[in-house]
């Protein structure tokens, strides 16, 4: 924590803050807790998280019950991710042009797909925030109020999280707030995928309703992190789900439906490489560097448009 602190601003004034005990503080009195060394900066007034929640250690979005997580580890995953570890090598090969970057993760409390081979250099400062105690959580912070000052980050990830908060437009500005002129972004959102997360699952992404969420930065590479064989093993096992309304029968139907059809998922490797795959992707990067001044237009946008022949009956 001592190595980000002085980044650190009160999430609802924008105050520096201080560390006195086990909190840290404003000038004007406003306190946070610090708990088990994690700061946990939330602004009360608008967000759907508590101060009282991390106190009391009380479960906000990941299960912390060991058994229940050791059981879904054994279950084969649904998707794959063919692009993350690349796009990580590449950010961090842009970031290593700057001396000592500080990145933020957003949703940062345990691993990402790929993203070791950003973590594998060591110069790097990692800010890893969630709404969660984790592995990694080093500080917990809702996106919609990043509690940083203005212009100091070097680098933001935010690998599959803007599906999981109520206002991803508020998310990217905040984002690009706290991204110094030159910062970087990286972000994977879903676009054709079931429900995840439970009740913290509110949106999807198209390829060009992701590039306009970020049209306020230039954009480095873009495309698919899976395709239409990942969106159509999720949709297979979430269709014998749907025989029931019964926790435990769900669960049964789950597994039958995921164990016949996950592995339709590696067809995604024969698509790779072919814009006709994005239109039925099952999600969506952007890398990109912020802009000060120039934002995308919406005529541009529809004409950047990447995809296959669709036809539609009005």
């Amino acid at each position: 924590m001592d190595t980000f602190i002085e980044l650190l601003r009160c999430p609802q004034t924008g105050e520096k803050l201080i560390k006195r005990g086990e909190e840290l503080v404003t000038e004007n009195g406003q306190k946070y807790p610090i708990i088990n060394k994690v700061p946990v900066l939330i602004n009360e007034d608008k967000s759907i998280f508590k101060l009282d929640q991390f106190i009391n250690d009380e479960v906000t979005f990941f299960s912390n019950n060991k058994l229940k997580n050791f059981i879904l580890n054994l279950i084969p995953s649904l998707s794959i991710n063919y692009a993350a570890k690349s796009n990580f090598k590449q950010l961090g090969e842009l970031l290593k042009e700057k001396k000592n970057p500080v990145v933020l993760t957003i949703g940062g409390s345990i691993d990402g797909k790929g993203a070791k081979e950003l973590y594998s250099h060591e110069n790097f400062t990692f800010i890893d925030s969630d709404v969660t105690f984790g592995p990694k959580t080093k500080l917990v912070c809702d996106g919609h109020d990043l509690p940083f000052a203005s212009k100091s980050i070097d680098a933001v990830v935010v690998q599959a999280v803007l599906e999981h908060v109520l206002d991803p437009v508020r998310c990217v500005e905040e984002i690009h707030r706290v991204l110094k002129d030159d910062g970087l972004v990286y972000s994977e959102i879903p676009f054709m995928q079931q429900v995840h997360g439970k009740a913290f699952d509110f949106t999807r992404f198209s390829y060009l309703g992701q590039r306009r969420l970020f049209r306020k930065f230039e954009e480095l590479a873009m495309g698919a992190t899976a395709g239409p064989g990942t969106s159509l093993a999720w949709s297979m096992a979430y269709f014998f789900m749907g025989f029931s309304n019964n926790f435990y029968i769900r669960v049964f139907l789950r597994l039958i439906g995921t164990y016949l059809f996950f592995w339709v998922k590696y067809f995604d490797y024969l698509t790779k490489n072919k814009e006709s795959a994005l239109d039925g992707a099952s999600g969506i990067y952007f890398m990109g560097r912020k802009s000060t001044g120039r934002v995308l237009s919406d005529d541009q946008l529809v004409q950047d448009y990447k995809g296959g022949f669709s036809t539609y009956f009005a």
